[in-house]
């Protein structure tokens, strides 16, 4: 299935309200259990946040393959 993940499921990851529920959504994209799709706002976003979240967002987006949904809806 495709999951929307915004900057807050890259920031819930090291938030201890959040942590359990993002932790669990990142194995399941490592896993293939999930895709996770996310729009270019969201990288904008995300060149701006915490350090720890950018180089969360980046190691993810190298390793699990998070695919921009609004740059392939537009080449398609």
């Amino acid at each position: 299935m495709k999951v929307y993940a915004d900057t807050s499921v890259f920031g819930g990851y090291f938030d201890e309200g959040f942590a359990t529920w993002s932790k669990r959504l990142f194995v399941e994209f490592e896993t293939g259990a999930n895709t996770a799709v996310i729009s270019d706002i969201t990288l904008q976003e995300l060149e701006n946040a915490p350090i720890q979240v950018r180089r969360l967002s980046r190691k993810s987006l190298r390793e699990i393959g998070i695919m921009s949904y609004w740059k392939k809806r537009r080449s398609d």
